[in-house]
């Protein structure tokens, strides 16, 4: 699963391409210009998709202000244009990969995933949620300092919720990233042990899991 920074003002395109990221497990935010894109780039992303055609402030111009304050986030971008002059002038801005629209999914997912495994940065191994550090290279999880001992399956949940933890995740997605096929009573009862072995605050309603 990727935090990705999702930057597009067509509604339409732009609510059915959440859907279908989240519904791979990812953690999207989407912005509906440039700017507002801009203000959000100094949180933690593994990866930025921005359209290059956007009000206040184009693609260009927003890839261009991020990389001026020092970041390195892969970006894709999603556009129609694919004259000579526009690939250049956004490889130029410091894209990694253009993605013509329109597009087929899949090959969407598999860039993704490209852009991911040749681009994570030391800094993505680690996630942070309050006094707690879920390290990604070793499937370990710490409270301060210390680790804390959980099954893998535990592990496996921890990290998911930390990778979405400001957003709900349904049962169906949660299954989705464990690949795994569960009932819902035994990731409840994952989840009890989770809670009672961290301290955790982890809240379920009508099979949505939230941190809180």
């Amino acid at each position: 699963m990727a935090r990705i920074l999702f930057a597009e003002d067509d509604i339409v395109f732009g609510s059915s391409l959440c859907d279908y990221l989240e519904s791979l497990g990812h953690m999207v935010v989407w912005e509906k210009d440039g700017k507002a894109a801009l203000d959000k780039s100094n949180k933690h992303f593994n990866i930025y998709i921005f359209d290059i055609d956007m009000p206040i402030m184009d693609g260009y111009e927003l890839l261009q202000a991020i990389r001026a304050k020092g970041q390195n986030t892969p970006c894709l971008y999603l556009t129609a244009k694919d004259d000579t002059d526009s690939l250049t002038k956004g490889f130029k801005a410091g894209a990694n990969d253009y993605l013509k629209k329109p597009f087929d999914l899949i090959e969407l997912d598999m860039r993704i995933n490209a852009l991911l495994g040749t681009n994570r940065s030391i800094n993505d191994d680690m996630i942070i949620y309050k006094k707690f550090k879920y390290d990604i290279r070793t499937d370990m999880l710490y409270k301060g300092d210390n680790p804390i001992e959980l099954s893998k399956r535990e592990l496996q949940i921890v990290k998911i919720l930390f990778e979405q933890k400001n957003r709900t995740i349904s049962f169906e997605n949660m299954l989705l990233c464990l690949d795994a096929v569960l009932s819902f009573k035994t990731i409840r009862r994952h989840v009890a042990t989770i809670k009672k072995q961290t301290g955790l605050k982890i809240n379920i309603k009508e099979q949505l899991f939230y941190l809180t």
